[in-house]
């Protein structure tokens, strides 16, 4: 019984010793024979695109979701917490604070450079604010910062914001004007292809 034991497991070590030695030639000779064919920046692209990170896609769906009720001339001025988690769902209040990508319309808010950069813009579902004129609700919108440098202005094109999202009310301290419930960082832009 004890002969059998040790030989099994020295079957067992050798054949995990083999699967190694074979996966670890598989993986090293792929990379190998891609980097034959592939020009120096192909091959660096292709690391890139490998380690570029993932973040989880938010659909608007989730931010209009539900009816937004606040008072624009009491609630927000002091915060209160309880009120606030009573007017926003916590599928919504869950998103603070995260890096999160989100697809939508720009509207730019803030121009540059003879309005070829905008530095804030407001990103919405669709297009019916700036084609039809339809006023969104005040859940309906992102409004979204961009680095000093600012983006292009890209109207009437489906894009994705990648960045830090922010759930919080906001007003504007001079006039007391609501700036929106929803915020965010412009750390990444693209074009989404239909």
């Amino acid at each position: 019984m004890k002969t059998y034991s040790k030989a099994f497991r020295w079957i067992l070590f050798l054949i995990s010793v083999l699967a190694f030695f074979l996966c670890a030639c598989g993986v090293e000779d792929g990379l190998m024979d891609e980097g034959k064919n592939a020009s120096p920046s192909s091959s660096q692209d292709y690391l890139s695109e490998i380690a570029r990170p993932s973040f989880p896609k938010v659909n608007f769906g989730v931010l209009t979701g539900f009816r937004y009720n606040v008072n624009w001339e009491t609630d927000g001025r002091s915060p209160d917490q309880a009120a606030f988690a009573r007017r926003v769902p916590s599928s919504a209040r869950s998103l603070h604070g995260r890096q999160v990508s989100v697809d939508g319309f720009m509207i730019p808010v803030t121009l540059l450079d003879n309005d070829s950069k905008t530095t804030e813009f407001l990103l919405l579902p669709n297009t019916k604010a700036c084609c039809e004129g339809k006023t969104p609700e005040q859940n309906g919108w992102i409004l979204v910062k961009t680095p000093p440098v600012g983006v292009k202005p890209q109207i009437d094109k489906l894009l994705r914001v990648t960045g830090e999202f922010t759930v919080q009310e906001r007003w504007n301290p001079s006039d007391g004007f609501f700036k929106g419930l929803y915020h965010m960082t412009c750390e990444m832009l693209t074009p989404v292809a239909l």
